[in-house]
């Protein structure tokens, strides 16, 4: 199998791959976030050229690239060597065979559902994240380290339970009044964020309020990824989410408008 990552304009990055007759292309956005929905290809000049045509916005001139990939047709997927692998530890943002190895695995037991693609982005870190839940390990999907990689790749490993796979058959009704939730989702409390159309997950802060939570992206790289779920514009309009703290997911919804005082000052987010 071989492989082209290029750098495109206004901070895209494409991946191609050609496998046995296989043709993938993706891009990675500029906040990190794997698209896959944006990308057309087209053979140009026969053979393995290919032109590659990224949208990134949907009135705008496309990107234009030219590929070309050379593909020896008696080479065959490799796994990796699962002991180099092991004293590994695999980031948010890694891309190669060894990702591809814990992709098929986390698949094969129900946690991930997105490409083989050996990039180390959002779906992954979720599907990570899950696993990591669902064996009781330290929860954090961004890593993965020599210990979820071993639970991981044992053969009694959990598998995915029906609440991971679908969030809204299990996410918690609480009422703001008359419930725990406050003291669950306190002044301090970082939950992770995701939008149910979208699927986009970001993380945020609760640093007041008293009818509702008043919330804050935590990076810039949340608040990108929040605005994305809003097409890009800020609006007050109210969406559904899911809001997760310590491995449970609650019901809720949201706006998305920068309103009030700021107390993380370098998160993009007035």
């Amino acid at each position: 199998m071989d492989e082209l990552k290029i750098t495109l304009q206004n901070g895209y990055a494409l991946v191609a791959t050609i496998d046995n007759e296989t043709i993938d292309v993706h891009t990675v956005d500029p906040d990190g976030t794997y698209n896959q929905t944006l990308v057309t290809v087209a053979p140009s000049g026969g053979g393995e050229q290919f032109s590659v045509r990224l949208y990134t916005e949907p009135d705008a001139d496309p990107v234009v690239a030219a590929i070309v990939l050379h593909h020896d047709a008696d080479d065959e997927e490799d796994d990796g060597d699962a002991e180099e692998i092991k004293d590994s530890v695999l980031h948010y943002g890694d891309y190669g065979e060894e990702v591809k190895v814990i992709q098929r695995r986390l698949k094969a037991l129900g946690f991930f559902d997105g490409a083989i693609g050996g990039n180390y982005l959002s779906k992954t870190q979720a599907a990570v994240e899950a696993f990591q839940t669902a064996a009781g390990l330290h929860v954090n999907g961004a890593d993965c380290d020599k210990t979820t990689y071993e639970t991981l790749m044992a053969d009694d490993a959990v598998k995915a339970p029906e609440t991971a796979k679908d969030p809204q058959k299990y996410a918690k009704v609480m009422d703001w009044w008359t419930s725990d939730i406050q003291k669950i989702f306190a002044k301090g409390v970082v939950a992770k964020i995701t939008d149910v159309e979208t699927k986009l997950f970001w993380y945020e802060v609760r640093r007041g309020g008293t009818n509702h939570a008043d919330v804050q992206p935590v990076s810039k790289s949340d608040t990108a990824i929040l605005k994305r779920a809003y097409g890009g514009k800020w609006a007050w309009t109210r969406r559904a989410i899911w809001v997760t703290i310590d491995g449970v997911t609650y019901a809720a919804s949201m706006n998305g408008m920068p309103h009030g005082g700021g107390s993380i000052k370098d998160n993009g987010f007035d």
